[in-house]
């Protein structure tokens, strides 16, 4: 019985590493911009109408603020990371 090699098979491990970087690029991006908009959604929202709002609704508001910044932090060091990494 033989043996087949498959000569392209470097090629085709190329071709899908080229296509995860492309379209991991394209996540990163998607998922910071959408944080982006939503910390800026709730930050008007907390500015925008102070007295309407519990204190408890506020107080939810000002806690989802942070915790989205933080991971807005966290993907913008990770895209950083993943773009020098690249470069590299």
């Amino acid at each position: 019985m033989r043996h087949f090699r498959i000569k392209a098979y470097g090629k085709i491990v190329n071709n899908m590493v080229f296509i995860v970087i492309a379209w991991s690029d394209w996540l990163i991006i998607r998922i910071v911009s959408f944080l982006f908009i939503g910390l800026v959604t709730l930050c008007k929202l907390r500015r925008s109408n102070p007295n309407f709002l519990s204190n408890r609704a506020a107080h939810k508001i000002k806690e989802t603020i942070i915790r989205v910044g933080e991971l807005l932090l966290i993907f913008v060091v990770l895209a950083i990371h993943f773009i020098l990494l690249k470069c590299i």
